[in-house]
């Protein structure tokens, strides 16, 4: 059935209710619209129940076209989202205006416990960065880890946290459940290496073609030694997002046959990037790159003697 009016014509009714951000007069957030297959009738969601008075505002009938609303009607990203204690590794972590990947789980011998992930997504110290969309508390900024005292790389403690769970997304970023950590190890040139961030989701057979480069992101000034992988078959291994998030491999453990995650570094940036992604569609603020750079966390456990990254026994 052909629709006698265009989705321009009717957005442009939809936008006769609201400013450009898709609110109303009263205050009222609209969380989508949808129209019948003919175009003779709107469909406006309300996201917040408690604005049933911006029902009154909205008129049955525009040009012929007929309009209803619903209300509580909400609408998210499909990202890599958990709001249950306890914190665990490449799901979506926010703070100071922006967003992240978890990486590893930390402790302490007094039980403090906290999250290793990206430097250069916090800065400065004692911000609070948390999980999900919730209000557990991921961890408090630190400042750059110590790595040694030639040997900088993008790792940063996020300290103080509520909980930690030595676990790690698996899956694509709709679809996904959690991994033991069963260990970790140092990753070398030639190494196939997978991926786990909120946004894009995991992605494997990432090769190791160089360790120790050198790189500075941006007018940031943060210089960082890292490890170089290029995915095997072109594809967008990481993007905008994933930063922070767990690299590693996925195999069984000998001693007893778990299959889990045994972690190798901590997402840092990416080449080459494009509006090509995985998971999680391109924007103003995502690009995506199948030449991605991690930070070695053996710089972090070979130099810290206070806080230990957890895993599984």
């Amino acid at each position: 059935m052909k629709s006698y009016r265009s989705v321009a014509e009717l957005e442009k009714i939809v936008r006769q209710f609201t400013d450009e951000f898709g609110q109303f007069s009263d205050g009222a957030q609209l969380g989508g619209w949808y129209s019948s297959r003919d175009g003779s009738q709107i469909h406006l969601e309300v996201a917040d129940e408690a604005f049933k008075s911006s029902d009154t505002n909205i008129p049955r009938n525009v040009d012929g076209v007929m309009i209803d609303v619903t209300f509580g009607v909400e609408y998210e990203s499909a990202l890599r989202i958990d709001n249950t204690a306890g914190v665990a590794g490449g799901a979506l972590m926010q703070g100071q205006g922006s967003a992240c990947t978890t990486g590893f789980p930390i402790g302490r011998s007094d039980g403090a416990v906290g999250n290793l992930s990206a430097d250069h997504c916090g800065s400065g110290m004692g911000n609070d960065w948390m999980w999900g969309t919730s209000t557990h508390l991921v961890g408090v900024t630190s400042g750059q880890a110590y790595t040694g005292p030639s040997s900088s790389t993008d790792l940063e403690m996020y300290v103080l946290g509520d909980s930690s769970a030595a676990y790690i997304g698996w899956g694509s970023h709709v679809s996904w459940g959690y991994l033991p950590i069963n260990g970790y190890f140092a990753a070398a040139v030639g190494y196939d290496i997978c991926y786990s961030g909120a946004f894009s989701g995991s992605v494997c057979l990432n090769e190791v073609t160089t360790t120790n480069q050198f790189v500075c992101y941006g007018l940031s000034l943060s210089c960082y030694a890292v490890t170089r992988t290029e995915q095997a078959s072109g594809s967008p291994a990481v993007g905008n997002g994933d930063s922070g998030g767990p690299a590693g491999l996925v195999t069984t453990r000998p001693s007893d046959g778990r299959t889990g995650f045994y972690g190798t570094g901590i997402i840092s940036g990416m080449t080459n990037a494009s509006s090509t992604c995985a998971g999680e569609p391109s924007s103003s603020t995502r690009e995506c790159s199948d030449v991605a750079l991690f930070a070695p966390v053996e710089k972090f456990i070979n130099n810290n003697v206070v806080w230990f990254v957890g895993y599984l026994p």
